[in-house]
């Protein structure tokens, strides 16, 4: 066997062994993540409630980065328009109330002391999922948001997580395309960050951008208005309806599209029309102002 043949193979041992390391530090995160989704539903448990009320059955629960977690353990869906406008982040404390007719409106309490991130985004290849690498880790984040702003692999993000608390998930805030000055950092901030979400970034084996799908026709009534430069404040009395399955367990609340298309989430992310109900004036606010 030829030298040249002998470092092919020494080569092909040292990627097997990489494939195989990587494997298992996925499995020992994907229990760490467990773990924590475990402590966040048994908060639901200790802190959330379930009343019947006159203006119908109310909720409290928290959000877990996708869905709410309810006192009941039951999982009540968020629509992601509203958990992105909101920016909601993993472990807001949500109110639901579920109308005499079915309709879901939800209200912000309790909600959690943010902390501003900048990272860099990439596609996980193994679950063809937005990520944002920022300070040594991958935050999962809604695809909803990343299409609205038509974000792009390579692009920083600017993210918002729990302050001093451990999540998977992060709320999106705002995407810069390379070159675009990220406003209030310094040069030295920016190179500084540079390093850390590069650093973050060898976490993914493979990163590869969502393949381009065919639109989906919405209705105009649908569309976004233009993203506001700083977090609206959101419409009171955003109502939600329907009852939906997802991944075999029952999911409670609107349904959510499973594409990754950028027109279909664009259209997605829209401002709900104002409801009028029943409930009264502090059930019927949709959003507070983080």
């Amino acid at each position: 066997m030829s030298n040249s043949d002998n470092k092919i193979l020494e080569l092909k041992n040292l990627v097997d062994g990489a494939e195989l390391s990587l494997q298992q530090a996925r499995k020992i995160l994907e229990g760490l993540l467990g773990d924590e989704n475990a402590i966040l539903t048994d908060q639901a448990k200790k802190f959330g409630s379930v009343a019947a009320t006159t203006d119908g059955q109310v909720v409290e629960g928290f959000f877990d980065g996708q869905n709410m977690l309810g006192p009941d353990d039951k999982r009540y869906s968020v629509p992601a328009n509203y958990a992105s406008k909101s920016k909601l982040v993993e472990g807001d404390g949500l109110k639901l109330t579920i109308t005499s007719d079915g309709s879901f409106v939800y209200k912000q309490i309790n909600l959690l002391e943010r902390e501003r991130l900048v990272g860099l985004l990439a596609v996980d290849e193994k679950t063809d999922e937005y990520r944002v690498a920022a300070n040594n880790k991958a935050y999962k984040v809604l695809t909803a948001s990343i299409t609205y702003y038509k974000g792009e692999e390579g692009d920083r993000v600017t993210i918002l997580v729990p302050k001093g608390k451990e999540s998977s998930w992060a709320a999106v805030e705002n995407i810069f395309k390379a070159g675009d000055e990220i406003p209030g950092m310094s040069t030295l901030e920016d190179s500084t960050d540079k390093k850390a979400t590069e650093t973050a970034k060898m976490i993914f084996d493979e990163v590869k951008l969502p393949e381009e799908e065919k639109e989906v026709n919405i209705s105009e009534t649908e569309k976004l208005p233009a993203p506001a430069e700083n977090n609206p404040m959101p419409e009171a009395g955003d109502s939600f309806l329907s009852e939906d399955g997802h991944g075999g367990e029952t999911l409670y609340g609107p349904t959510i599209p499973l594409r990754k298309d950028a027109n279909n989430y664009s259209n997605f992310l829209s401002e709900e029309k104002n409801k009028v109900d029943d409930l009264g004036d502090k059930d019927k606010q949709g959003l507070e102002e983080l």
